[in-house]
């Protein structure tokens, strides 16, 4: 069956969008062992958890920034490749920097992590300006009839 190029244009998936689908499967994901360390703490504790609050903060991070990065996906579909792909990375690193705490808390107190988690913090908070300043630019750009709702 041949399709049009139009067809097969709107049959794609925003990059970003599927990275935030991927990212709330992720989190839901880690409720598992976020329910184990609520019920069965001896389990987690076996599997040489050491602070399960950080499984917590791991599982509502990657729904929570899925969400807004699938959210964001839709409101402004193909964002410039310059603001989705460190949008992407910066919220999957700073949601997953959790995970290495819940197993050795002490890493907070890295002078590497920390400048990692700094990095990653700074990639996401810069993305969302950038995001931001396209919504605004695309908003300003709309013609004069276009009312507000």
């Amino acid at each position: 069956m041949n399709t049009s190029p139009q067809q097969r244009r709107s049959a794609l998936v925003d990059g970003l969008a599927v990275s935030g689908f991927v990212q709330i499967a992720a989190g839901a994901l880690a409720g598992y062992p976020y329910a184990a360390a609520s019920y069965k703490p001896e389990w987690v504790k076996g599997l040489g958890i050491q602070a399960p609050g950080r499984i917590r903060q791991l599982h509502l991070d990657l729904i929570m920034m899925g969400g807004l990065t699938t959210a964001t996906s839709v409101a402004l579909p193909r964002l410039p490749r310059a603001v989705a792909v460190p949008l992407a990375i910066g919220t999957w690193t700073n949601a997953l920097a959790f995970a290495p705490l819940a197993m050795r808390p002490s890493l907070d107190r890295s002078r590497p992590f920390r400048a990692l988690v700094g990095t990653s913090f700074t990639v996401t908070a810069v993305s969302w300006v950038g995001v931001a300043a396209v919504a605004l630019h695309r908003w300003s750009r709309r013609p004069p009839h276009t009312t507000e709702r």
